[in-house]
């Protein structure tokens, strides 16, 4: 797995965990001290779009990734929320 990271405007970031042959996209916002983190979608390489949640390992790979720690550091956030996914 690796973490693909695009920083949108300032405080706000899409992070695309890709693992085996999908991609799968959250949107990363912070708001004062809390990281609110929102799964968008998830594409294959054949092209096809789902939005079904992913698995707690791209969870967890997106929460311990060096990304994911430059956002909340870089934003001060000191708290991970998940919300609701983006339609």
């Amino acid at each position: 797995m690796h973490i693909l990271h695009t920083e949108e405007e300032p405080g706000v970031s899409t992070m695309t965990v890709a693992f085996a042959e999908d991609d799968h996209m959250f949107e990363v916002s912070a708001d004062g001290d809390t990281a609110h983190v929102a799964y968008q979608e998830t594409r294959t390489w054949r092209g096809v779009i789902r939005q079904a949640e992913p698995d707690e390992s791209v969870y967890k790979e997106l929460m311990t990734s060096d990304e994911m720690t430059a956002f909340l550091d870089r934003y001060e956030c000191t708290r991970v929320k998940r919300a609701p996914p983006i339609p």
